[in-house]
C-alpha cells in the first residue's frame, strides 16, 4: 500500500469535498456550506470557519444545537477569490502587505465592491435599500472629489463646510464615511483606530423633531380635494395601507389580491417580504381605478404618471403636495404614513399589529409614528369609562 493510501486510512490528511472547484463553483444556490466554500477556495474546513469567525469571510452564523457552524453567501466567495487574485498580484510586484493598505491601495478602488456588499447583504448580514446606497454614493464621491483616502482629518474638513443648522446634511455625510471606513477596515485597507477617530466625529442630530400631524379631519378634506380617479386612489393607497413611498411605486397589479383584500409580497426595506391589508373603502377605490387604467396586466405598475410610466417617489410627492395645497395642508408621502398608524391607534388598533402592517423592525419606530394630537387625546380619554 502506497504512502498516500496509509495516510489516508488514518485521517493524516484532511481531503476536501469530492466535488472539484468548477464543480461547487457552478452550484445554483446563495449560500454555501462551509464544507462547499472551503472546495471552492482550496483550503480546508478548519480555515474556513476561522475566516468566518474574524470576518475576514462574511457569513451568517447558523446553530445546531450546541455547535455553530456557518453559510457563506455566494457573493462573499467570489469577492473573496477577487482579493485574494489581487493578493497574489501585489505580492509578486514585491509589495509587502502590511504596507498596502495605507500607501499602495486607493480607497476610491474599493467603492464597486463597497456598493455590491451593501446590496448583497454581506457587509454585515443587512440588506441596504437602494435610496440608502445612492445616498452613501453621493458622500462618497463628493468627498472623494476632494481627498485620496479615508481619513478622520479629511471627514471633518468635509463636516466644517456645512452650516451648523444643516445637522441632517451632517449627519447623512458621517454615517455614509463611517459606513465605509468600517467596511476597508474587515478589508485590512486602513487601521482600526482610523475608525474609532472617525466615530468621535458624530454631528449632532436632531433630537425628535416635531413633524406636522395628518389628523383623520385633515385626511378626509385632502381626499374632498382630489379632482380625479387617479389622485383619489393615490391618497387612499398611501393613506389606507401605510405604505411607503417606495414601495407602492414598485408595486404591479400581480400584488393585489382583491379576493383576499391584500396587496401580497410586498418587499419592504432590507428585502423583507410582507403582506398588507387593504381595507374595504380603499378596496372599492383600487377596484375601480384597476377597471379604469388601460393596462391592469400582472405586471403592468399600479402608478402611472402622465407619461403612462412608472410613477417615481419624488413624482408621488410632487402630485400629494399640488393636493394639499388646495386645501392648505402640508402632505407628503411619510405624512400619509404616519397619518395611518396616529389614525389606527386612536381606533384601537394595537401597536403590534401595526408594526407588522408597516413592516418595522422595532416596536419603538411605529410607537415614534403615533403622533396623536392633544385635542384628539382628550376627545378619546374622554370615551373611556371605568
Amino acid at each position: 500500500m502506497g504512502s498516500i493510501e496509509k495516510c489516508r486510512k488514518s485521517g493524516a490528511i484532511k481531503l476536501h469535498p469530492l466535488l472539484s472547484k468548477p464543480q461547487l463553483y457552478s452550484l445554483d444556490k446563495a449560500l454555501y456550506t462551509v464544507q462547499e466554500a472551503a472546495g471552492v477556495l482550496g483550503v480546508s474546513t478548519d480555515s474556513i470557519t476561522r475566516y468566518c469567525k474574524k470576518g475576514t469571510l462574511f457569513a451568517q452564523a447558523v446553530q445546531y444545537g450546541r455547535k455553530q457552524t456557518f453559510m457563506i453567501p455566494r457573493q462573499a466567495v467570489q469577492i473573496f477569490l477577487q482579493e485574494q487574485e489581487q493578493l497574489k498580484a501585489l505580492a509578486e510586484s514585491n509589495f509587502n502587505r502590511r504596507n498596502v493598505s495605507d500607501k499602495a491601495v486607493n480607497h476610491a478602488d474599493y467603492l464597486g465592491r463597497f456598493k455590491k456588499a451593501l446590496e448583497t447583504g454581506i457587509m454585515n448580514g443587512k440588506v441596504y435599500s437602494p435610496r440608502t446606497i445612492d445616498d452613501y454614493n453621493y458622500y462618497l464621491n463628493l468627498y472623494f472629489s476632494n481627498h485620496s483616502n479615508i481619513s478622520a482629518d479629511g471627514l471633518e474638513t468635509e463636516l466644517l463646510k456645512y452650516d451648523p443648522r444643516q445637522k441632517a446634511t451632517k449627519s447623512h455625510y458621517y454615517k455614509a464615511i463611517l459606513c465605509f471606513s468600517r467596511y476597508l477596515a474587515v478589508k485590512k485597507a486602513i487601521d482600526d483606530s482610523i475608525v474609532q477617530s472617525i466615530r468621535l466625529l458624530r454631528p449632532e442630530e436632531n433630537k425628535n423633531p416635531m413633524r406636522h400631524v395628518v389628523t383623520l379631519n385633515e385626511f378626509i378634506r385632502i381626499e374632498q380635494a382630489c379632482t380625479s380617479l387617479v389622485e383619489n386612489f393615490l391618497v387612499r393607497l398611501l393613506g389606507s395601507t401605510g405604505l411607503r413611498v417606495s414601495e407602492a411605486c414598485s408595486l404591479n397589479w400581480k400584488h393585489v389580491d382583491f379576493e383576499r383584500s391584500e396587496l401580497v409580497n410586498v418587499e419592504g426595506k432590507g428585502g423583507t417580504i410582507r403582506d398588507v391589508a387593504i381595507p374595504p373603502a380603499a378596496l372599492d377605490i383600487i377596484r375601480k381605478y384597476y377597471n379604469h387604467v388601460d393596462d391592469n396586466s400582472l405586471n403592468a405598475p399600479i402608478l402611472l404618471n402622465r407619461n403612462g410610466k412608472r410613477m417615481t417617489p419624488r413624482g408621488v410627492h410632487d402630485r400629494l403636495e399640488r393636493i394639499g395645497s388646495r386645501v392648505g395642508i402640508k402632505v407628503h408621502p411619510h405624512a400619509l404614513r404616519r397619518a395611518y398608524v396616529t389614525i389606527n391607534a386612536n381606533n384601537g388598533v394595537p401597536l403590534k399589529a401595526l408594526q407588522e402592517s408597516c413592516g418595522h423592525k422595532d416596536l419603538k419606530t411605529t410607537s415614534e409614528y403615533c403622533r396623536t394630537s392633544k385635542q384628539e387625546a382628550l376627545a378619546i380619554m374622554k370615551k373611556v369609562d371605568w
